[in-house]
Parts: structure tokens; C-alpha cells; sequence
């Protein structure tokens, strides 16, 4: 039981760091940056993806919350966070990985990428996987 409470309490702590308001919206030039949620594709586990603005180099802060991070965290929920680029319509993203609370240790060194390809028409992002994500208001 107390490790299902700390577990969830760290759940609950990626969540809020991963929720941190952004000031872009699907108008700004860059329509990445913000916050955004998905059912995984392939477990239907929740995720939560914030892309942050450009930085030196146009790159972006990225961090996402995966619940049930099947591969990776052996079922447990996984933070991720690392850096991704834009060109054109798609930001491609190398990140590390942790598994807080249980499951694998921590994936050292960049893992990826991910691209993730944005749909203006929707106003969505859909990664390599099909996932396709909605964004956060």
C-alpha cells in the first residue's frame, strides 16, 4: 500500500510539472508549444506532453507523463523530457527516460526520436506510434 501512494504522489508530481501553463496558443507562430494530452496507441494508457518555447538554436523544452509506460517502466508510470527541433510541420524529439516509484531504473543518454507531426486543420500532433494528441485548454 505504501508503495502505491508513493507512486501515486509521484504520478501527481510529474503530472504538475508537466502541466505548467504555457502563453502560446494555436496562433502563435510556433504551434507546438503548449499542452497537450493522448491515449496511448498502443496500451490506451493517458499521456500529457508540454512543449515549451523556443530556446537557442530554435530548439524546445519538451516533457511528457505516460501512466502506464508499458516498454519502458515495466507498467509503471514514466516521466520523459528531453529537447526536439521544428522544421516545417514536424518537431523531432530525443529525451531520456525515468521510471519513478517502480518498475525499470532510469534509460541513461537520449532515446528516440520521436517526430511528432502537427495537423492544423484539427489543431492536433500525432506521433510516430498513430497516437494522436489533443490540445490542453
Amino acid at each position: 500500500m505504501r508503495l502505491a501512494l508513493k507512486t501515486f504522489a509521484t504520478l501527481v508530481a510529474l503530472f504538475a510539472l508537466t502541466l505548467t501553463p504555457t502563453t502560446a496558443s494555436a496562433s502563435t507562430a510556433d504551434p507546438f508549444v503548449g499542452a497537450w494530452e493522448s491515449y496511448d496507441a498502443g496500451d490506451g494508457s493517458y499521456q500529457i506532453l508540454n512543449v515549451r518555447g523556443s530556446g537557442t538554436g530554435g530548439m524546445h523544452g519538451v516533457r511528457f507523463v505516460d501512466t502506464v509506460a508499458s516498454e519502458a517502466c515495466a507498467g509503471g508510470p514514466a516521466g520523459v523530457q528531453g529537447s526536439g527541433s521544428v522544421s516545417g510541420r514536424r518537431m523531432t524529439f530525443s529525451f531520456t527516460i525515468s521510471c519513478p516509484g517502480f518498475g525499470k531504473g532510469p534509460t541513461t543518454g537520449l532515446v528516440g526520436p520521436i517526430v511528432f507531426t502537427y495537423h492544423p486543420g484539427s489543431d492536433t500532433l500525432t506521433d510516430g506510434s498513430g497516437t494522436v494528441w489533443s490540445r490542453l485548454t
